[in-house]
């Protein structure tokens, strides 16, 4: 008998609760720069092996040669977008023991379609900064599902420091939720980002009950 997704995602949050590895939803467009972040971030930690992705095989371009551990990126086959069942069924392969954050990659607009639960503690918009300020509104739904935004590639393109500052004034308009915008040059809050996920982390650690689909897993 098939699982309901619900009791699916309840099941892998316990799990990953138990194994003391956060669970983070990246939701956003392909090419908008979700790997390339968590390949950042994995770089900036003391342990690379510490930090994991997992996301959809169909339409991943990774090399032959690297294995899902030496990647730390698992597919799921056969499938375009994730399932809290997919992700279930995928926890036996995952180092959970040396895993502190996981993050699920979502490849879709979040413009059309709010996250889903999958048994994340967390789910993350991500936007492209050179999108404008305009595709706050747009993905108001998905923001109001969401426990954080990031804004990606910011020094890709020429983004003023006001559009900045209205971006962030557009995204606490529609939801009472952290904005980190990410650079490898300007505009960069990678610091305060970490930081971010440091606390959650210490507070994921923490008992802690999830009433239900729409609540902030954070304890």
């Amino acid at each position: 008998m098939k699982t309901n997704p619900r009791t699916a995602a309840g099941k892998v949050r316990e799990r990953l609760t138990a194994a003391s590895t956060v669970a983070i939803q990246l939701y956003g467009r392909p090419g908008v720069g979700k790997t390339t972040v968590i390949d950042r971030l994995a770089a900036s930690l003391a342990r690379l092996d510490a930090v994991g992705m997992v996301t959809a095989a169909l339409g991943r371009t990774d090399a032959a040669s690297v294995s899902p551990e030496e990647a730390r990126i698992w597919k799921v086959e056969g499938v375009d977008h994730l399932t809290a069942e997919d992700l279930l069924a995928l926890l036996d392969r995952l180092p959970l023991d040396r895993l502190d954050y996981l993050f699920v990659e979502e490849n879709r607009d979040p413009t059309t379609l709010p996250p889903s639960d999958l048994g994340c503690h967390a789910r993350a918009v991500v936007l492209a900064a050179s999108g404008g300020a305009g595709q706050v509104e747009e993905a108001a739904k998905a923001i109001r599902r969401a426990h954080f935004v990031l804004f990606t590639q910011g020094d890709q393109a020429d983004v003023p420091a006001f559009e900045i500052h209205e971006v962030c004034r557009r995204v606490r308009a529609v939801a009472d939720v952290p904005t980190f915008i990410l650079s490898q040059e300007q505009h960069s809050e990678w610091m305060e980002w970490i930081t971010f996920l440091a606390n959650l982390r210490r507070r994921h650690l923490c008992r802690h009950d999830v009433g239900s689909d729409t609540a902030i897993y954070f304890g």
